[in-house]
C-alpha cells in the first residue's frame, strides 16, 4: 500500500459511503449486528473502538455470522489458512514512536514519546480452512435479556425517570428520562434509547468529563450524538439486543456527515470516547460484582 495512504482518510471515507448509502430507515452501519462483539481467536480479547463498527461493516458485508478474526499469521499458529483471494479487514492501533523536541526553558534537544497510528489486516473466521467457528446465536428469551439489561443499568446508579414523551438527558440534574416502555414500538428500541442516554450520563465531569455545551445543529452537539450512538450499539451488542434505527437519526444524519466530511479524524476521536464511556459502565459493574 503507497506510503501516502491516509488511515483516518480512508476509515472516514467508509463510514460516509455507508451513511450516504441509506435508505429511508436511516439504518446507520452498526444496526442490526448479526456477528456480536468481535474479538481475536487467538488471544480472545475483544476489539475495540473505531475497529468495532469497522469490522461489523466488513462482516455485514460479507455475511459472515462469526465475530472471531485473527491475523494471517495468527490464524497460522493456530493450525489453520487463510484461504486463496480473501482479503483482509483493517483494524488501527497505536504504537509510540521516539523524536526529539527543543526545550523550550533549556534550549536542548530533548527526547520524548508520541502515539502513531497503524494498521493491520485481519480474517474473519468464515475466511480460513481448518478452524470450526460456532455462530453466533440470538438470545431465545427476551425475559433472559431484559433481565440483564435491567441489572446492568441498574448497576450504572444513574438516576432514570420514565415520564413525558421524550428522551434526553439532563446535565443540570443529572439525570435521564425516557418514556414508558409501553410507549416503545419494540422493547429493543427502549433498551437502545435507555442506553443512548446513559452514555451521555458518561459525559458528566464526575465521570468521563465531555462537553456537552452543544446546541442542536452545531457539530459539537452532532459529535456528541454520534458518541452515544455508537456507545449504545456497543452497549446493546455485549447485552444482545438489537440495535435499532432510532427516529432521530433522520435529522441527525446531515450534521454527522458535516462532522465526518470537515473532520477525517471525527469518526476515529468518537468511536474512542464511547468505547471510554462503555469502559467506564463496565467498571461500575464490577464495583456492584464486589460490593455484593
Amino acid at each position: 500500500m503507497s506510503k501516502n495512504f491516509d488511515i483516518y482518510q480512508h476509515i472516514t471515507d467508509k463510514i460516509i459511503e455507508k451513511m450516504e448509502s441509506v435508505d429511508n430507515s436511516w439504518e446507520m452501519p452498526w444496526h442490526k449486528i448479526g456477528a456480536g462483539m468481535p474479538f481475536n481467536a487467538k488471544t480472545k480479547e475483544p476489539y475495540h473502538g473505531i475497529n468495532v463498527p469497522m469490522l461489523w461493516m466488513d462482516a455485514d458485508e460479507k455475511g459472515f455470522t462469526s465475530n472471531e478474526w485473527a491475523t494471517f499469521k495468527q490464524w497460522k499458529e493456530k493450525g489453520a489458512s487463510v484461504r486463496l483471494y480473501e482479503k483482509g479487514s483493517m483494524i488501527v492501533f497505536y504504537k509510540m514512536r521516539k523524536g526529539t523536541r527543543d526545550n523550550e526553558e533549556t534550549g536542548e534537544k530533548e527526547k520524548f514519546e508520541y502515539p502513531m497510528i497503524q494498521y493491520s489486516r485481519v480474517f474473519n473466521a468464515e475466511q480460513v480452512d481448518g478452524y470450526e467457528t460456532k455462530a453466533v446465536k440470538a438470545p431465545e428469551s427476551d425475559a433472559v435479556r431484559l433481565s440483564h439489561a435491567d441489572q446492568y443499568i441498574g448497576n450504572t446508579g444513574a438516576k432514570i425517570e420514565h415520564s413525558g414523551d421524550r428522551a434526553f438527558y439532563s446535565p443540570k440534574f443529572d439525570s435521564i428520562k425516557v418514556p414508558k416502555v409501553e410507549q416503545f414500538k419494540t422493547t429493543d428500541g427502549y433498551y437502545g434509547t435507555v442506553l443512548h442516554e446513559l452514555t451521555h450520563w458518561t459525559a458528566h465531569k464526575s465521570r468521563c468529563d465531555r462537553d456537552l455545551r452543544g446546541r442542536f445543529g452545531d457539530e459539537l452537539y452532532a459529535a456528541e450524538e454520534l458518541v452515544a450512538e455508537l456507545g449504545a450499539a456497543f452497549l446493546c451488542n455485549t447485552l444482545s439486543i438489537t440495535a435499532e434505527p432510532r427516529d432521530d437519526h433522520a435529522k441527525y444524519l446531515k450534521s454527522w456527515l458535516k462532522v465526518l466530511k470537515n473532520d477525517k479524524k471525527a469518526i476515529v476521536t468518537a468511536a474512542s470516547k464511547a468505547q471510554k464511556a462503555v469502559d467506564y459502565l463496565d467498571s461500575l459493574q464490577a464495583e456492584q460484582e464486589q460490593a455484593a
